[in-house]
């Protein structure tokens, strides 16, 4: 049993859960600044920062994925932002090999504005009636600096969840 704990995919999966029935149930009435937290957007940042590009494009698909199912967009919409949004977490984390802990806060920040963004753009090449406009600039800002402060916290849970150590 406690094998099975260790693994990594499990790890994510409990989290990921755990985060999605918050943000269902807790984040959508404690809104801030009119705008819903995006917890799946921060985990899969923080993976991007924590494990690179890699690691975070697969958490972010994963989480994406699992939010999807309680969206009424199509079925990946969500999955490929996110997983947009961890890869480019990751890309941006590549750059310092250890990077401070405010620059991997600014990384996961960054990313979950730009996931943010991309969920509306997949919208309008679907076809779909996205709404972009500055209500969504509102959004992604409010999402940006929400999991900047909350990402000295992310970055640590998704280095456990995918059973990296910490770097020295």
């Amino acid at each position: 049993m406690w094998a099975l704990l260790m693994r990594p995919w499990l790890r994510v999966g409990l989290v990921g859960i755990t985060l999605l029935a918050f943000q269902t149930t807790v984040a959508t009435q404690a809104r801030v600044a009119g705008a819903v937290v995006p917890l799946m957007l921060l985990m899969s940042a923080a993976a991007g920062v924590a494990g690179g590009v890699e690691r975070g494009a697969l958490v972010g698909f994963a989480l994406g994925a699992l939010h999807d199912l309680m969206l009424v967009s199509p079925m990946g919409l969500g999955a490929l932002a996110a997983a947009a949004a961890g890869a480019l977490a990751g890309s941006l984390r590549a750059r310092p090999m250890i990077p401070p802990w405010w620059l991997a806060a600014l990384a996961v920040g960054v990313a979950s504005a730009a996931g943010e963004v991309a969920f509306p753009l997949g919208q309008a090449l679907i076809a779909q009636e996205p709404w972009i406009g500055h209500r969504l600039w509102q959004v992604a800002l409010v999402a940006g600096l929400v999991n900047t402060v909350m990402a000295p916290a992310a970055v640590p849970l998704a280095r456990w969840c995918l059973r990296i150590p910490r770097p020295v």
